[in-house]
């Protein structure tokens, strides 16, 4: 299932969309079995982060999206949702071992799709782990809330947003004055009202 995610355009978005549902749902239906083999847990993340980094490069196009309806990525929805499904499955200490290398590779490449998926990857793991664990991610995403690109920004906010509702207070007491002159300044941009 794994070589059929990484066809690429050899295989139909469909196909490598079932493949890889079917790797998340085996996540959830024995979380033991994938627990104890950290290769099998490293793959299924990879395959997400790959799905995640398929990204429109219309940049005008998705700013105008105003209402942040459908931007049609279909891999980057299943991605960002097979990770959600993996990480809720595994829960937090097992899951962290794993994706911190891959949040490594994926924020340190000179490219701004690796950079969101890896972005939107902390925004999905944030709900299972605990913040003790969790605040070390808070400074790589703010560093990203004044990256050139617009959509690495939206995912930095859209990072605090969940952050906010999971781990609420932390965020406030630990890192409130610090984020908020950042907030202010994307929402006084002009030009990419997302």
């Amino acid at each position: 299932m794994a070589q059929i995610c990484s066809f690429g355009d050899a295989v139909s978005e469909d196909v490598r969309q079932l493949a890889l549902e079917f790797l998340v749902a085996t996540t959830e239906g024995i979380p033991a079995y994938v627990r104890a083999n950290p290769k099998v847990v490293e793959t299924i993340l990879r395959l997400c982060f790959n799905f995640m980094t398929q990204l429109n490069d219309d940049v005008l196009a998705w700013c105008s999206n105003i209402d942040n309806e459908d931007d049609d990525e279909n891999l980057k929805d299943a991605g960002e949702g097979g990770l959600d499904r993996v990480a809720q499955a595994l829960t937090g200490p097992h899951i962290e071992k794993v994706i911190s290398p891959i949040l490594a590779e994926f924020v340190s490449k000179d490219d701004w799709k690796s950079i969101h998926a890896a972005l939107m990857a902390i925004n999905q793991i944030a709900e299972v782990m605990k913040w003790e664990k969790f605040e070390r991610c808070m400074e790589v995403v703010i560093q990203f809330l004044e990256h050139d690109h617009p959509r690495v920004r939206f995912a930095a906010v859209n990072v605090l947003g969940q952050v906010s509702v999971d781990h609420g207070d932390n965020l406030r007491l630990r890192y409130g004055t610090k984020i908020t002159p950042y907030l202010c300044k994307i929402l006084a941009e002009e030009g990419n009202p997302r």
